[in-house]
């Protein structure tokens, strides 16, 4: 049994997305196998309560997320290879005012870059963290998300210390790049802003003794800058249900799952409506869109314009929804591992994806689903499916095959156990 001290930027409760149920599955294996102890941030709600109430045997310790002080600014400002982040953030603010910019380049840069180096890592949360740390003899002090990424620069050198990296930040940022205007204004400088951010998260990484990626493919474009050894794929988990739909039919029912916090979310949901869902409609006048998570009024305002879309929101009980249709999945940016793929396959639906989609998951084209990047074929694809029981059985079969074998919560939670064993 290991003493593991974890620390998470939110409450991993309640399960609202396929990320925090795959924190959530890994973490409740872990309390029965080694002492846990958890630190996240403070929350008057009743998530908190609840989670303390299916774990208690975890030692909660929480923190009041705060502005970044002074001296905690200008000390990561150093580490961070020389380059100034008041510097960056004042670019990203001048580019803004100068340059026509992408908007979901600038608002995903600004709050998934710039906030999280800036504020999710206080004072508070590195006061906590070191108490802890020398109060307990901590076998392995565990960080996860990039927004705790510079946690690293104030935790003793001595530590063993793992960061679990969920989502490679500067291959989003580069993806975002790609589809935006190449003769755009301000695209050299944007360009050069990003090549920054790479250099910071991948300094960042090399202070940790062990780096953990969702997938092989991530763990292969870190490899190109930091040794191969201090890295290991441990993917996220969630149960697999037992249940087969042999009595599956397509209800003419699409699924998108995820919510419009994730800036990968938001552009898949704009290019599926701008570029497939007319085509598709002509075809199947009684086709409906149902998208599942939470978005803004906001969000909802671009979307619901277009005829037969309906939000469900947060669905508590997935396998009450997710039933006779297929789930669209038409990611364009983005890293990691999808587990709107994995919850399609976990609860017996046919899935259509992008090769950023799957990317990192070992399903194959036309055996276990289609893969298509190009609005043309996505709707081609999509139509065949809709047209072909044979497909959508094959699919939902094979699927669930590789599902069981690749990704089961036995083998996934054993390779973990695994990662912490080796010294």
């Amino acid at each position: 049994m290991k003493k593991i001290l974890i620390i998470l930027p939110f409450i991993p409760y309640p399960l609202k997305t396929g990320g925090i149920v795959g924190v959530f599955e890994m973490i409740n294996y872990l309390r029965n196998k080694h002492e846990i102890s958890l630190i996240i941030p403070v929350s008057n709600s009743e998530d908190l309560n609840d989670i303390k109430n299916i774990w208690p045997n975890v030692s909660f310790h929480f923190y009041k997320k705060d502005k970044l002080k002074k001296k905690i600014f200008r000390k990561l400002s150093k580490i961070l290879f020389g380059i100034s982040l008041r510097f960056l953030a004042k670019s990203l603010h001048d580019i803004k005012e100068n340059f026509t910019l992408s908007s979901l380049l600038f608002d995903a840069t600004a709050k998934n870059v710039i906030s999280p180096f800036l504020l999710d890592v206080n004072y508070n949360l590195i006061k906590l963290t070191n108490k802890l740390i020398s109060e307990n003899n901590y076998d392995v002090v565990q960080i996860e998300y990039v927004p705790l990424l510079p946690l690293i620069c104030f935790i003793p050198k001595k530590i063993n210390t793992i960061f679990v990296h969920h989502e490679l930040r500067y291959v989003t940022l580069e993806r975002m790049m790609e589809i935006t205007e190449m003769n755009q204004d301000g695209y050299g400088l944007n360009k050069l802003i990003l090549s920054l951010f790479k250099g910071q998260e991948i300094e960042l990484l090399k202070l940790y003794k062990k780096i953990l990626t969702v997938s092989e493919v991530d763990k292969k474009y870190l490899s190109a800058d930091i040794d191969e050894d201090r890295i290991f794929v441990s993917p996220l988990t969630i149960r697999i249900n037992p249940e087969n739909q042999n009595n599956y039919f397509f209800d003419n029912k699409l699924f998108f799952l995820g919510g419009a916090n994730h800036a990968p979310n938001v552009d898949a949901i704009k290019w599926f409506l701008e570029n497939c869902w007319e085509t598709l409609l002509a075809k199947n006048n009684k086709l409906k869109l149902l998208i599942i998570g939470i978005w803004s009024d906001k969000h909802k305002e671009s979307v619901i314009k277009y005829k037969q879309v309906e939000f469900l929101d947060f669905v508590e009980n997935l396998a009450t929804v997710l039933k006779n249709g297929i789930m669209i999945v038409p990611i364009k940016i983005g890293s990691g591992m999808r587990m709107k793929i994995i919850d399609a396959v976990n609860y017996g639906i046919p899935f259509v994806t992008t090769k950023v989609g799957v990317e990192g998951l070992e399903f194959i084209n036309e055996r276990d689903c289609f893969i298509a990047d190009t609005a043309e074929l996505f709707v081609e694809s999509l139509q065949k499916l809709i047209d072909s029981e044979v497909f959508q059985n094959k699919f939902i079969r094979n699927s669930k095959q590789l599902l069981t074998e690749k990704y089961s919560y036995e083998r996934l939670t054993k390779l973990r156990e695994q990662i912490y064993n080796i010294s």
